[in-house]
């Protein structure tokens, strides 16, 4: 049998202007170190994994199916050596020598900064000019230094730095010249549908794909047309952002043509989902990770799988359900109502959590598929969603217990390590045993806050987390005070006079958090208890009498934790008191 694979040896100025990239390639996710680390392998000649390439008949371009990690940090660091390598007077030397000459005209400059000015010229010359040979270095770097150090100009101080200068380049040269340097490929000459399962394949080793990314190659082949143009944006965003990164061009794409043809990949479409979701609704999917325009957002994936009520272990079926057979039309109505379901829910949290959401990804879908559930009908064989009637007494249960279950889950970290099956429980329970539509008994309540305040007065925290703070939010909301809109956070007792206190005890519990309203700034780092005790009206914070022992130089433990504990009890019982029953 005829082999669909060829082994061949490129060198990277062969390659560098050959190679462009298949549109299911993966993003970069390789970290500075790894880069660093590779190209100190090539550089010094070591054995370096192969590059798997397409040849592509049609565009006379090699495809990169498998090294895109590889052969884009080569191509950063041809661009820019000087990003993973220094040029220092340690390791040469001639920069020493180069200075002492012009010294010998220039003594009153100092030696550093005759040493700075040189290395400079050299990192120039090299950025600016790629395809240089010895002598025109020497020729290009002894005249950019003379333009700083004008009397050397027709001295024979010239001629001494133009040999120094080609002397360093003969070392230099082999270290930042990468054109000769030796790649060894696989060039695949078979079909070009068999591509997408062979990166999948390939990628089971190295670099782990998410299991989203290999959804990239795997659902290529599921378009949909007459998309919205806040999807088509966002994945011509992706794909001008990954150009810009690896500056590769991606195969197939031409800037604008996806907005034009208003078609994009259902794994195109799951990504950019996700992004609109993120920027729409900040308080639910509060994500601390800051992620590129071209990163993947799972959460795209994921609600739309639970938005059709079935197990995210089931994703790889989406395709079964989002495909060319559904009317445009009902999907971009899909994706309004699914949208319109998160930001009704946000409206319903954001007055308790503020920003404080301790964000789980399963514990919100099941909330906003709890709420779609109430609101919805949805056919999935036709994608037509339409609004129930006669729901009021669920849409009451869900606004009155909704907020103070997801404080609980909270508190008790419980959709963590098991929440694909729990929100799976929610998807498939009937509304009356939903566990948003029913209340929490008092005494579980009480156990699980005392827990949680014993678990505080053991940490050694020095800093509020989010459901301290996120808590605090719920009791400001339940005692009816309006001014929290982005708050400081602050220490009712400051940090160190805690520190201050010869032995162990928590620094940051509920008991000691305060918010101080935006606007006093002025007062931020004042004495607090003189300046905020007559607040106490306008928003929650401990009475002057409570605080008295602040005005003592000395803080002891004794006093310090009997106030923490004093004003647990006050904040617990305002909670408690508040719960809908």
């Amino acid at each position: 049998m005829k082999s669909q694979y060829k082994f061949k040896d490129y060198t990277f100025g062969q390659l560098k202007d050959e190679i462009t990239m298949p549109d299911f390639q993966r993003s970069l996710v390789w970290k500075d170190k790894q880069k660093e680390s590779f190209i100190q392998t090539a550089v010094e000649g070591k054995p370096f994994g192969v590059l798997m390439l397409y040849d592509d008949v049609k565009s006379g371009k090699l495809l990169v199916i498998d090294g895109l990690q590889r052969f884009t940090t080569l191509k950063r660091y041809d661009e820019s050596p000087f990003e993973f390598f220094d040029i220092s007077v340690e390791k040469y030397p001639e920069i020493k020598r180069i200075q002492e000459v012009i010294s010998e005209i220039y003594d009153q400059d100092s030696s550093d900064s005759i040493i700075k000015n040189i290395i400079s010229d050299l990192k120039k010359v090299v950025s600016n000019h790629k395809e240089i040979r010895n002598t025109k270095f020497g020729d290009i770097v002894t005249a950019e230094i003379c333009k700083n150090y004008p009397y050397i100009l027709h001295t024979k101080y010239e001629n001494i730095i133009f040999r120094i200068v080609t002397e360093m380049w003969i070392r230099l040269h082999d270290l930042i010249d990468i054109n000769a340097l030796t790649i060894p490929a696989i060039v695949f000459k078979g079909e070009e549908s068999e591509l997408p399962s062979i990166f999948e394949r390939l990628n089971q080793g190295g670099t782990k794909l998410s299991k989203y990314e290999v959804f990239a190659s795997s659902w290529k082949s599921i378009l949909l047309v007459g998309v919205d143009r806040d999807i088509t944006e966002r994945v011509e965003k992706r794909y001008i952002s990954i150009m810009e990164e690896t500056e590769l061009e991606i195969d197939g794409y031409v800037e604008g043509s996806i907005i034009a043809q208003e078609s994009v990949s259902l794994y195109e479409y799951a990504f950019a989902f996700g992004k609109i979701l993120k920027d729409n609704n900040k308080t639910l999917i509060n994500s601390s990770k800051s992620k590129s325009d071209d990163a993947v957002d799972s959460i795209g994936f994921t609600t739309l799988i639970t938005f059709l009520g079935k197990h995210i272990k089931d994703m790889s079926k989406l395709k079964d359900y989002i495909n060319s057979q559904v009317k445009p039309s009902n999907l971009s109505k899909f994706k309004r109502v699914i949208l319109m379901v998160y930001n009704e829910v946000e409206e319903i949290l954001k007055p308790y959590v503020q920003d404080y959401n301790k964000y789980i990804e399963s514990q919100v879908l099941s909330i906003v598929y709890t709420w779609f559930k109430i609101n919805y009908n949805f056919d999935i064989e036709t994608f037509e969603a339409t609004r129930k009637t006669g729901v009021d007494e669920a849409i009451a249960k869900f606004k009155k217990y909704m907020p103070f279950r997801f404080i609980n889950d909270s508190l008790r970290s419980f959709w963590s390590g098991h929440g694909d099956n729990s929100l799976n429980e929610v998807i498939n329970s009937d509304l009356k045993h939903n566990r948003y539509l029913t209340p929490i008994e008092f005494d579980q309540w009480k156990s699980h806050l005392d827990e949680w305040i014993e678990q505080q007065m053991r940490s050694s925290l020095k800093n509020f987390t989010s459901d301290v703070k996120m808590f605090y939010a719920y009791v400001n909301k339940l005692l009816g005070y309006q001014c929290l809109e982005n708050p400081y956070v602050q220490y009712v007792i400051p940090k160190k006079m805690v520190q201050s206190i010869p032995a162990m005890v928590p620094i940051s519990p509920l008991g000691n958090i305060y918010f101080l309203p935006r606007g006093s700034r002025s007062e931020r780092n004042t004495f607090l208890p003189k300046v905020l005790s007559h607040h106490r009206i306008d928003w929650e914070y401990p009475i002057m009498d409570k605080l008295e022992f602040m005005m003592n130089d000395k803080l002891d433990e004794h006093t310090y934790v009997s106030f923490i504990i004093e004003r647990h009890k006050y904040l617990i019982e305002v909670f408690l008191d508040n719960l809908p029953t």
